[in-house]
């Protein structure tokens, strides 16, 4: 069963795996909010993840506080990066690069780029630019999203 949790965050339950993707306790990402008050995100009747993944190094995916409150000690998690990404914000996390391919807690994993076609956030602009790279905490690259085979 897959279940849209908020903006990135999806829940995918398949078997004995349950896998949750770029967990968020704020729903800030798709405002605006009535009142400027930014809604809380429930998780409340989901199953615990058995693998969280995390598919980019930007705040709306990458949630150090959300991946700490719904990780359990048998959770795999898994994200972006070839040495400090999301590593030196996720204790204990499995790193994965482009064109990587992982098996993590019985799940293939496959990290493939991802980049915008649409422009944003301003018209000369795109979010993600196809080829961009992007220092972030001492990574010397950007990497890419992972995506469960």
């Amino acid at each position: 069963m897959i279940t849209a949790v908020a903006h990135g965050t999806v829940h995918i339950a398949h078997g004995p795996h349950v896998v949750l993707v770029d967990p968020t306790l704020l729903g800030g990402w798709d405002g605006p909010h009535p009142g400027n008050v930014v809604p809380k995100v429930s998780f409340e009747g989901l199953k615990p993840p058995t693998h969280i993944l995390i598919t980019d190094v930007h705040g709306d995916h990458l949630d150090g506080d959300s991946v700490a409150a719904l990780r359990t000690p048998m959770t795999d998690v898994v994200v972006p990066g070839t040495g400090g990404a999301g590593g030196q914000r996720i204790p204990r996390a499995t790193q994965i690069a482009n064109g990587q391919t992982k098996t993590v807690g019985g799940v293939s994993i496959e990290a493939v780029p991802m980049y915008n076609i649409v422009r944003g956030p301003t018209a000369a602009t795109k979010f993600h630019d196809k080829g961009r790279r992007q220092r972030l905490h001492r990574d010397p690259w950007r990497q890419a999203p992972v995506f469960v085979r």
